[in-house]
């Protein structure tokens, strides 16, 4: 087991499924979640020196910040 990564890639698995569960029921505290989840994820990419996923996690986080606001939009009749 690496314990580099001090257990963070399983942290942002779990809150990754959660979040996503959350969004799937609607509820939009799922996309704070997902911040949490693209906090972990950019964490376990700084720690793998992982460009890539720091910039992926990066654009996710941003996208996660914009979409309940868009998301409000679309239900609100």
């Amino acid at each position: 087991m690496n314990t580099a990564l001090y257990c963070l890639d399983w942290l942002a698995m779990a809150l990754t499924f959660f979040a996503l569960w959350q969004i799937g029921n609607g509820q939009q505290r799922g996309f704070a979640l997902m911040i949490a989840a693209n906090s972990a994820w950019l964490g376990v990419g700084l720690l793998t020196g992982s460009t890539a996923m720091v910039t992926a996690n990066t654009v996710f986080a941003l996208k996660n910040v914009r979409a309940p606001l868009r998301w409000a939009d679309a239900v609100t009749p």
